[in-house]
């Protein structure tokens, strides 16, 4: 329901822009994603609509971002002949697929015929994580390990969001954005991280 909104939001707002700007997003964590054994990929990276008002101060940007997250952990136990049941290594490694959809209004401190301009900007962003499991164990006698595997999701998050950053024309029709993001989230997740820094580049035609 909320990503609906979003969108239907973007698109109200294409129809009363001054222009619509079009592009993709990435950039690398600088906090860990998970709270513990993290093991995620440092890299996110996704579409992004921006539209712009009046003389291209202010605008309304919405991504759609892609995080690879993880965590791992092992155990190792002494063999003990009195409990077979007892695994004498156990391991678990839970892989996750993350999207967020940020909706962001922000604000440019020039004019858009400026060659750099610096912008702030605040908003929301919905995050989703669905999740897979594997655990192995292998007991005394057996070297086989036993694989299960389980699925799961995180459920649906929301996070208040804070940018800053420089758009500077590159060209007449590009133009690049270095920024850095803030996201505080609820604690819906018992493994990721409330609060996320990222920096990221955008590239806009």
């Amino acid at each position: 329901m909320r990503i609906n909104f979003a969108i239907s939001f973007l698109i109200a707002s294409a129809a009363l822009a001054q222009s619509v700007k079009v592009g993709v997003i990435g950039g690398v964590p600088l906090t860990d994603p998970v709270r513990f054994n993290d093991e995620s990929k440092r890299y996110l990276v996704g579409p992004s609509v921006e539209v712009r008002f009046l003389d291209g101060r202010p605008g309304v940007e919405m991504n759609a971002l892609y995080r690879r997250t993880g965590t791992a952990f092992s155990f190792a136990f002494s063999p003990n002949p009195d409990y077979p049941q007892v695994p004498e290594r156990f391991s678990s490694r839970t892989v996750g697929n993350t999207w967020e959809f940020p909706l962001l209004g922000k604000y440019y401190f020039r004019t858009s015929d400026e060659k750099w301009r610096p912008f702030l900007g605040t908003g929301y962003t919905i995050r989703h994580t669905w999740t897979t499991t594997t655990d192995e164990s292998v007991f005394s006698g057996n070297p086989t390990p036993q694989v299960s595997k389980r699925g799961g999701g995180a459920g649906v998050d929301v996070g208040a969001t804070v940018v800053g950053g420089i758009d500077w024309k590159w060209t007449r029709r590009i133009s690049v954005q270095p920024q850095f993001r803030y996201t505080r989230y609820g604690d819906r997740s018992d493994t990721l991280n409330r609060g996320q820094v990222d920096f990221m580049l955008g590239i806009r035609f």
